[in-house]
């Protein structure tokens, strides 16, 4: 059987909700040479039922079963093991593309191993965005980037030669096993493209148990980082962070102190959130969320050293 040119690899688990919808957007493609892989991580649900109904009418779509739970890392590792497309994309079960994405992928002819394009936000309410704190889409200046630029982009599209070289996602870390994924690639020389006129639509926290949720990933992430050195200054640059904000109540017997001292920390705080969204308004509606996601983070981190320090 003739290779695929692209394997869109999809890690799951309990996604019955999102998971159609997800695969949809990839047979909706204006190209259509590409396998699509579900990589089932333990789901208890009827997500392997949903896919494994899809299937049957597409034989492009195939599904990976495990009977237990692992992380999005070790569930896409195993996706890629099969995979006999040339180039990998990996998508979230909640995010899907536009139907634009592997025509124009395909067609791009520079000499680099990964792609990246922009990613925007699925429901852009104000209630999303302001328990998110605003999440920016990229902005690329260029077309190629590469180690030089400090800090190239982050992608989730890869040569299968150069996913196998950098040994896959880092399955001992949590959350922010792209980060670590990007920056092994460009330390090994690799080169990535931006693609414009290519989208990917992501997931925001809707409800405050989401917003939850996305901080204590934060932090299981953050305490998942392997250099003991590195882990320490993380966890020191949060407190910092969260005893900055919470400084003025060591002032609240004193109103003149109290309130000077508020608007001293909130002001700050706020013009760093319009510096980087670039919204006066929706900084606004966020920055009791970026206190309360800060102090929750920082709160799990120490909980674990404490917990370390136990055993």
């Amino acid at each position: 059987m003739k290779s695929p040119v692209f394997s869109v690899i999809i890690p799951a688990h309990n996604e019955e909700e999102v998971i159609e919808k997800a695969i949809r957007s990839i047979q909706k493609q204006t190209f259509s040479n590409f396998e699509i892989i579900i990589s089932n991580d333990g789901s208890t649900d009827k997500t392997r039922e949903i896919v494994e109904n899809m299937m049957k009418k597409d034989k492009r779509i195939k599904i990976l079963n495990r009977e237990k739970g692992h992380s999005a890392a070790y569930a896409r590792n195993r996706g890629a093991e099969g995979a006999r497309g040339k180039i990998l994309i990996f998508l979230d079960a909640d995010t899907f593309i536009s139907e634009n994405t592997l025509e124009e992928i395909a067609g791009v002819k520079l000499n680099v191993d990964a792609f990246a394009f922009d990613c925007i936000p699925k429901n852009n309410t104000l209630v999303n965005y302001a328990l998110s704190g605003l999440v920016v889409p990229i902005v690329a200046k260029k077309n190629i980037y590469s180690k030089e630029d400090g800090s190239p982009l982050m992608f989730f599209c890869i040569t299968n030669t150069a996913f196998k070289k950098i040994k896959g996602y880092d399955e001992s870390i949590f959350y922010f096993e792209d980060e670590d994924f990007s920056k092994r690639f460009y330390k090994a020389g690799y080169k990535t493209a931006f693609v414009p006129k290519v989208y990917q639509y992501f997931e925001l926290p809707s409800d405050i148990s989401g917003f939850v949720r996305q901080a204590k990933w934060i932090a299981r992430g953050l305490n998942s980082i392997k250099n003991a050195n590195f882990r320490r200054r993380v966890k020191l640059f949060w407190l910092f962070k969260t005893v900055f904000l919470i400084f003025p109540l060591t002032m609240i017997f004193d109103k003149n102190l109290f309130l000077l001292s508020i608007i001293i920390t909130a002001g700050f705080t706020y013009i760093s959130l319009i510096k980087r969204n670039r919204n006066p308004f929706k900084s606004l509606m966020a920055l009791p969320f970026l206190y309360a996601k800060t102090i929750i983070i920082c709160y799990k981190l120490i909980l674990k050293s404490i917990q370390d320090r136990i055993k």
